[in-house]
């Protein structure tokens, strides 16, 4: 069976599913009109370009103001996502409604905020909350601590995720370079997470940090390699493959005494 890129989800059936949800809100909603303005502008973009259109068309068909247009948005969501992953697959068509807050919720933070937590529970918010920890360092981290004691585990996962310092497919994120502390605390709320969803996190972002500051980060690590948690280890190994398939003397010798212990 031939491989479908993401890309291509993002198209004229994505845009038909939206609209159905839609008029299920909205009365009079221009489905026809939002389907043949929208559809010919993706033909020859990318991924996040698809992405970006899409949710320009559903900032401009919602009417009312952002509050309005949030709450409809937010109505349309359906049932939490109960596994770990899913994010870019089963919940793909969640994506756009994001990319509506990536675009235009900077004003709105308190309206953003609270639809990128109910976001997070079915995709992610991990590309929109960026401007907002780039608005509002400290208020964000406060945030993003109080998200890393959350019940579900896509939320605390969003509370590593969209502080990761190179996420993928996002701008690099310095607000922090000078003092990451603030984000440890965050990340050290997360070194025993159960989910292996969240673990992953973790250690991709101790990976970004790896690149970012090697001598403080591998002091962390050896710090939590003190740790008899099954969970820690998993992700302090995981940490490590880059550096390991680079020869680090450090991350091979310290990944074997994990496994033995």
């Amino acid at each position: 069976m031939a491989f479908k890129k993401l890309k291509f989800y993002f198209d004229k059936a994505l845009l038909e599913k939206l609209a159905v949800k839609l008029e299920g809100e909205l009365d009079n909603f221009e489905t026809q009109r939002f389907i043949s303005e929208t559809n010919p502008k993706l033909k020859d973009l990318e991924l996040k370009d698809r992405v970006k259109v899409i949710g320009q068309a559903l900032y401009n068909f919602i009417p009312g103001n952002f509050k309005t247009k949030t709450k409809v948005l937010n109505n349309i969501l359906g049932e939490e996502n109960p596994g770990e992953y899913g994010t870019f697959m089963e919940y793909f068509w969640v994506w756009p409604i994001s990319s509506v807050i990536e675009q235009y919720g900077l004003e709105h933070k308190n309206d953003s905020l609270k639809l990128i937590y109910e976001i997070t529970k079915r995709s992610t918010g991990e590309f929109a909350i960026r401007q907002f920890i780039r608005d509002d360092p400290d208020g964000l981290l406060k945030l993003m601590g109080k998200w890393s004691k959350d019940k579900n585990h896509h939320v605390r996962r969003l509370s590593s995720e969209g502080l990761r310092p190179r996420l993928p497919w996002a701008k690099k994120l310095s607000v922090f370079s000078e003092n990451q502390s603030q984000v440890i605390k965050i990340l050290e709320n997360l070194k025993d997470d159960s989910s292996r969803y969240v673990q992953t996190s973790v250690a991709n972002h101790l990976g970004d940090l790896l690149k970012e500051d090697y001598n403080m980060t591998m002091g962390i690590i050896l710090e939590w390699a003190k740790s008899p948690s099954e969970n820690t280890k998993w992700i302090l190994r995981h940490a490590m493959r880059n550096l390991r398939k680079k020869g680090d003397e450090k991350a091979i010798a310290l990944t074997q005494k994990l496994k033995a212990c």
